[in-house]
């Protein structure tokens, strides 16, 4: 009877990912590792769409970097043409959307309700440019869509590469939308907020550590003088000027709640 002879265990120099892999289902504290370089990539996301939707409304409607469109006194009428040429756009990209994909977008909270947490870049992709065209381009529209898909396709890209299990993929992705969230708006408490009530939709304690740990990350979102978050449209430019960051558009109103008990005295702000 001849021996089986067993595989050997991988290594961090021959099979990285699978190493990787091991430590990530054995320990949690390399999940929450894995959880925190999420939220930076999140919170990266964040800013990088911020700027392109303020550059785009600052050359097309002819103001200041240092100034918000929803803040002007008056607009160029000749600039709004700039609104229905936006919808224009925005149509004929969604026609053609509509004539290339037999199926429509999956955003972040249906993929993490319906399929695991597996978001697919390239849905996440267009999400994101619909966003930033109708924001760009002066629509009354917010970008925490972007924001969120973004965030999420990055923890879903790196979930599924590392093959993390079902759980797993859902924990991190609600971590990467939440702390986009948290990051554009310097509110931590809100992020986690928005990911365990609307991306992961149930709350476990086994998911608080990986969503916490995004919050320190979504800190630097916030001005140097720690008043609020360097996006937050209430405050000054010159804020914004300083940590090299643009305006935001105002976010929703249950966003905008939640951010306020961040900031309130004994709040975790």
């Amino acid at each position: 009877m001849s021996e089986t002879s067993t595989p050997p265990r991988p290594t961090l120099s021959r099979r990285p990912l699978a190493w990787l892999r091991g430590r990530l289902r054995s320990s949690e504290i390399w999940f929450i590792a894995l959880a925190v370089v999420v939220g930076a990539a999140a919170g990266l996301l964040s800013v990088f769409q911020s700027l392109i939707a303020h550059g785009l409304q600052a050359q097309l409607f002819g103001f200041s970097i240092d100034d918000r469109l929803s803040a002007l006194p008056k607009v160029r009428p000749i600039a709004l043409l700039w609104l229905p040429a936006g919808g224009l756009l925005l149509g004929a990209v969604s026609w053609l959307m509509g004539n290339w994909r037999s199926r429509q977008l999956i955003d972040v909270v249906e993929a993490n309700a319906l399929y695991g947490g597996q978001l697919s870049f390239r849905d996440s992709l267009l999400v994101c440019v619909q966003t930033l065209i109708s924001n760009g381009f002066g629509a009354s529209v917010g970008l925490e869509a972007a924001y969120a898909q973004a965030g999420g396709a990055a923890a879903s890209g790196l979930g599924q590469r590392l093959k993390l299990r079902r759980q797993d993929l859902r924990t991190l992705v609600g971590a990467g939308a939440g702390a986009a969230i948290g990051a554009a708006f310097g509110a931590p408490l809100t992020g986690a907020f928005y990911a365990f009530e609307i991306v992961i939709g149930s709350y476990a304690p086994s998911m608080i550590a990986p969503v916490a740990a995004c919050g320190p990350l979504q800190r630097a979102g916030r001005a140097p003088d720690g008043r609020g978050a360097v996006l937050d449209p209430d405050r000054g430019a010159p804020a914004a000027r300083r940590a090299g960051l643009l305006a935001l558009c105002r976010p929703r109103d249950r966003l905008r709640r939640l951010r306020d008990c961040d900031h309130a005295p004994g709040g975790h702000g």
